[in-house]
């Protein structure tokens, strides 16, 4: 095999590679936009109204982890301020 073609054989593993990585990335990234945005309907559903900066605070959430737990916590708290409180 030429150089050439080891060069561009290498370039095409790298370039796919990226492309995979990109796209898990992006689906953990929707994954978690998902949940933020079930978190907050469950808190509408429950309080009415969210405070604008409550909003933003949870959909700038990526923790997956983090995510699942508040949701769990959405259901249980007695007040918005309490899952406030819980954010923090």
């Amino acid at each position: 095999m030429s150089e050439l073609e080891e060069a561009h054989q290498q370039y095409l593993h790298d370039y796919n590679t990226e492309i995979n990585h990109a796209k898990r990335e992006g689906e953990a990234i929707g994954e978690a936009r998902g949940k933020a945005k079930s978190i907050l309907l469950t808190l509408t559903k429950r309080f009415i109204v969210i405070p604008q900066p409550l909003e933003e605070i949870i959909l700038g959430i990526a923790d997956l982890e983090r995510l699942e737990k508040l949701a769990d916590y959405a259901f249980d708290c007695k007040s918005i301020e309490e899952f406030d409180a819980a954010l923090k």
